[in-house]
């Protein structure tokens, strides 16, 4: 495949790439035995028919477009590879087919948008808000509570009435003006009364209930309610106590840090905690300080990322949020229904944090060429050691050799110059205490 750079100025580049007579020869091939099955040629069973049968009966160029369609991503990439342009380029390229000569040769041309370069300010003097972390024995005692909560045992009560935060067991059936409706009615159900799971008002009602009894629950369904037909309606649910539960929290003492912890005192348990705590948000505050550098440096230059650019990040961020929304075992579909959006919509509203991205890709490149900033072999193999550590990579050595040898290890060298870029400029910024919002700041 041969690359040709037709021209380049600030904003687009044209190459050419070459598809010899024989790499089209091996592709039409390909084409073909994937769909030669589809052709029903009289005197041949299904798909049993020969390339040249088929093209008398559909035209020689039957397979052509298909073919080409074929060999573009990989001609792509090798002519960017070539060119050594992608670290310069955005958006999706156009294609032409510039030449077409099946005995000879086929050129295809490529037009692709380049990022643009910003003007950076001045970056040795840029400030920007400082992250203080302070861990609070009040955070501490809320982790403590949460493991509390999670080694508790629930047991059955019988000798008092209902209150916040127990465990009941109802039946209950509801109508409105004498009628059932849909999801009214239930029997054995287990209802915490206060997570204000149900109607506004229903199960403060049951409070100072006890088993057995039968309870007349009014209540009013709200007007946002999710039922066209319930909103704002009286409703009466008769409701019978099954039975009561209540959590109970184990004791905390020696015994409880020995139970969850590798420890034999509480004190060293909670000290454990606090280090844990203070070393996450240690984390956590490195990288809003990141990123507030990278604010300021975004704020001193001269920078437009283009629409390509936003775009990608867009679809980027629209395929991670459908993500999210399938782990909960939910159709992006349901979900856009159910809260009265289309996906139009939720891109533009991701398009505010995808255009930040965008400018912040574009000032770090620039930063990281200004500042000469580049990395070593063993800062490679140290990251690409990690990489396969976390996937858990049986065969190292060829997982280490295939990334090396490919396209991964662009995308590793340039993932460690952007990290060592933005460690040289938080070591360049000067952070300062946060200005304190007034009433007149807020009023601007």
């Amino acid at each position: 495949m041969n690359t040709k750079l037709v021209s380049k100025d600030e904003k687009n580049i044209i190459f050419t790439s070459e598809i010899s007579k024989e790499a089209f020869e091996t592709s039409i091939n390909k084409v073909y035995n994937k769909r030669k099955s589809r052709f029903n040629i009289p005197g041949f069973r299904k798909g049993k028919a020969p390339r040249k049968i088929i093209e008398l009966n559909y035209g020689k160029s039957i397979f052509y477009e298909e073919a080409v369609n074929e060999l573009l991503p990989d001609l792509y990439e090798e002519a960017i590879k070539d060119l050594n342009i992608r670290k310069e380029i955005c958006g999706m390229p156009k294609i032409d087919i510039e030449k077409f000569d099946e005995e000879k040769e086929i050129v295809i041309k490529f037009e692709q948008e380049l990022k643009p370069v910003p003007e950076l300010g001045d970056y040795k003097n840029l400030t920007a808000d400082d992250v203080k972390v302070e861990v609070t024995d009040a955070m501490v005692d809320e982790r403590i509570k949460k493991e509390l909560e999670s080694n508790a045992r629930i047991v059955s009560i019988e000798d008092r009435p209902i209150k916040d935060m127990d465990t009941v067991n109802i039946d209950f059936d509801g109508s409105v003006e004498g009628v059932s409706f849909d999801g009214g009615k239930s029997e054995n159900y287990d209802l915490v009364v206060g997570s204000h799971t149900f109607v506004p008002g229903f199960e403060e009602q049951l409070i100072g209930k006890n088993i057995g009894d039968n309870v007349d629950v009014n209540v009013v369904f709200p007007e946002d309610y999710h039922s066209e037909e319930l909103k704002g309606k009286a409703a009466l649910f008769r409701v019978k106590i099954n039975s009561i539960r209540e959590k109970q929290l184990p004791n905390l003492d020696d015994e409880f840090a020995q139970d969850v912890s590798e420890f034999d005192t509480l004190d060293e348990y909670k000290a454990d905690i606090k280090n844990k705590l203070t070393e996450s948000m240690e984390k956590n505050a490195l990288v809003q300080k990141q990123n507030n550098a990278i604010d300021a440096l975004i704020k001193s230059s001269n920078v437009k990322a283009p629409e390509s650019m936003i775009k990608e990040e867009v679809d980027k961020a629209f395929r991670d949020f459908t993500n999210r929304i399938r782990q909960y075992n939910m159709k992006l579909e349901d979900y856009l229904k159910m809260l009265n959006t289309t996906q139009e919509q939720v891109k533009e509203q991701l398009k505010p944090e995808a255009t930040k991205r965008a400018e912040a890709e574009l000032v770090i490149d620039a930063f990281s060429k200004l500042e000469n900033i580049e990395v070593t072999e063993e800062e490679i193999d140290k990251e690409i050691d990690e990489f396969g550590k976390n996937m858990k990579v049986k065969d190292f050595e060829k997982f280490k050799k295939e990334l090396k040898s490919g396209e991964g290890l662009e995308s590793i060298t340039e993932s460690l110059i952007r990290r060592k870029a933005v460690d040289r400029l938080v070591s360049l910024v000067k952070f300062q205490e946060p200005k304190k919002e007034t009433k007149e700041t807020v009023e601007k």
